[in-house]
């Protein structure tokens, strides 16, 4: 199980932002909304819209299997 987060600011390119903790792109502590704790990113995304939305998962580390 992995942590996952939620960039609470939106990006005009691809919305809110999925991080895996411990991600090099997570943002700043003040910019992020924990969003749980999952086995998948997939999973994570899942959830991620009804907390902010669009979401979007970072290339680096959450990319949706």
């Amino acid at each position: 199980m992995a942590l996952f987060f939620i960039d609470t600011e939106k990006k005009a390119d691809a919305g809110h932002q999925i991080h895996r903790e411990g991600c090099p792109h997570l943002p700043d502590k003040d910019q992020l909304y924990f969003v749980g704790s999952f086995a998948t990113a997939k999973a994570a995304y899942e959830v991620s819209p009804l907390i902010y939305s669009p979401a979007s998962c970072c290339p680096a580390c959450a990319t949706p299997a």
